[in-house]
């Protein structure tokens, strides 16, 4: 559980989980926890998929 948190920001750094089935699933179970959900939102309501989405459009100018 104390892993969650880093495991997923997986899209984020870059990494693909793909082939990786029980680790899929694993982060989709706690995901869908009602505690998960709220601690994702302290201190504020974010966007996960646009501030990933924002990452990768900025990683390429970062390379460069």
């Amino acid at each position: 559980m104390a892993l969650w948190p880093w495991v997923s920001g997986y899209e984020w750094s870059g990494v693909s989980i793909e082939g990786f089935a029980s680790l899929e699933r694993w982060l989709a179970l706690l995901a869908a926890r009602p505690a998960v959900q709220a601690g994702r939102d302290v201190p504020i309501k974010r966007d996960r998929e646009a501030e990933i989405e924002q990452a990768l459009k900025a990683a390429p100018k970062m390379l460069a």
